[in-house]
């Protein structure tokens, strides 16, 4: 499954960022205050071409800025915001997705040239001096891996990796260590480490990590029903159909139910919630342009092996010349056509008769 295609879909929609920044402050705002000042309702997301053209696709995932209060708690408008030093005004959320197989032991390092990139390319925008820091980053790396993340977090644990843990993981899958919002390191987000910890309901991430870990159909289906009443509270059609897309992904690729059982676990999971959120609809109308899509799809493979076939069978019993004249024929013809030519295949006498009865028929003749 690509999961980094469904997971940048899914982390570039802002409410399942600001979930993800709510899971950061919750874990890490005692020792991080910066995190309690951030807005999540002021998330603006970086357009592409805002990245450094020197950096690598994979590195470039998702970048938002979101606006922080005062550091009395007070909300920054857009005057007092332009009395205010830039690393006072913003935050810049990095986010990284990070899925294979095994642990990139440099990720700290990559990270760090990442930050330092994003910097310059700011830089370049507005200058930074001695009165005008650059604005704090935090780099979040999202983990999928079936393997525990076990590298650093630091580019300074690069040299002591006993010391890459730090202060201990938060909820299980956030690790901080000696984290600095200033490109030192990064949070690690471990998906699959979050299993078992004690996750809020009302966070998108959280049912993320919830579903990511289920193993059987039972299981599935419940995570289903608490996807639904959360994404009820969120009342966002754009995040239901995200998510639903993903979920299906999830599902095919780990061949945990048929695609025609899942859906009909969505109707029934919506039905019983009775849901109140616009979404619905718009992931109902989403999975009927599927099913149209499918039906097509299918009827064009069907029309395609009969006409294969009725040309084989044209070939066979009056030669290739036959079957050359009467391809046009089969590329025209719909099913019931099909079927009346198959007919005519096995009565005509010889091939000119077959073409006479053909071109009899033929509507576009």
């Amino acid at each position: 499954m690509r999961h980094d295609a469904h997971y940048k879909r899914l982390f570039g929609h802002p409410g399942m960022t600001g979930d993800l920044l709510a899971l950061l402050r919750d874990g890490l705002g005692g020792r991080f205050p910066i995190l309690m000042r951030v807005q999540p309702d002021t998330l603006e997301r970086l357009p592409a071409e805002f990245i450094a053209d020197n950096l690598s696709p994979r590195f470039a995932d998702l970048v938002w800025k979101v606006r922080l209060s005062g550091p009395d708690g007070t909300n920054t408008g857009r005057n007092q915001a332009d009395r205010q030093s830039p690393s006072d005004r913003w935050l810049y959320l990095v986010v990284l997705l990070e899925f294979q197989s095994r642990v990139d032991w440099m990720m700290a390092a990559r990270v760090q040239d990442y930050a330092a990139q994003l910097w310059l390319d700011l830089h370049r925008r507005e200058s930074f001096g001695r009165d005008r820091a650059p604005p704090p980053i935090l780099p979040v790396v999202v983990y999928n891996g079936d393997r525990p993340w076990n590298a650093p977090t630091r580019v300074l644990d690069l040299w002591s990796p006993d010391q890459a843990s730090g202060q201990g993981p938060i909820y299980g899958g956030i690790e901080a260590g000696r984290l600095k919002f200033c490109g030192d390191g990064f949070v690690l987000l471990d998906l699959q480490a979050l299993e078992g910890s004690e996750l809020p309901n009302e966070n998108g991430v959280a049912w993320l990590a919830r579903v990511e870990s289920v193993s059987d159909d039972q299981a599935l289906f419940a995570a289903l029903e608490g996807v639904f009443e959360w994404l009820d509270q969120a009342a966002d059609g754009t995040l239901g159909t995200a998510v639903l897309g993903w979920m299906r992904a999830l599902t095919e690729s780990r061949r945990l139910v048929e695609a025609e059982e899942f859906e009909m676990a969505v109707q029934a999971a919506e039905s019983k919630k009775r849901l109140k959120g616009h979404w619905t609809e718009r992931v109902y109308q989403d999975r009927m342009r599927r099913m149209a899509q499918a039906r097509e799809e299918g009827e064009a493979l069907g029309l395609k092996r009969e006409r294969t076939l009725l040309s084989r069978q044209a070939g066979r019993r009056f030669g290739a010349d036959a079957a050359r004249r009467l391809a046009p024929v089969l590329e025209r013809a719909d099913h019931d056509s099909l079927m009346e030519i198959g007919d005519w295949i096995v009565d005509a006498e010889n091939a000119d008769e077959l073409m006479k009865r053909c071109q009899d028929a033929d509507p576009a003749r």
